[in-house]
C-alpha cells in the first residue's frame, strides 16, 4: 500500500472517530446525570486519605511439593 493511500485512509479513520466521540458525547450530555467532581478535596482530619505510589506484589513460581512435604506444612 502506498504511504499516501495509507495516510488517506488513516485521516478518514481519524475523522469518523472524532465525529463517533462527539455522537457518543452528545447521547451521554442529554442521558446523563450531572455530578460535580473536585480535583481539591476539602481537609478532613478525621479521614485518612490513601494515595500512592503503590507496589505491586506477585506469588513466587509454583513449585511442586511432595505429598509428605505439603503433609508437613499443613496442606492437604
Amino acid at each position: 500500500m502506498p504511504a499516501k493511500t495509507a495516510e488517506k485512509l488513516h485521516a478518514q479513520w481519524w475523522q469518523q472517530r472524532i465525529a463517533r466521540q462527539k455522537e457518543i458525547d452528545a447521547s451521554i450530555a442529554a442521558k446523563a446525570e450531572y455530578e460535580f467532581l473536585y480535583d481539591k478535596p476539602y481537609d478532613d482530619k478525621k479521614k485518612v486519605r490513601v494515595a500512592g505510589p503503590f507496589t505491586v506484589a506477585s506469588l513466587p513460581l509454583l513449585t511442586k511439593l511432595r505429598r509428605s512435604q505439603a503433609s508437613a506444612r499443613g496442606w492437604q
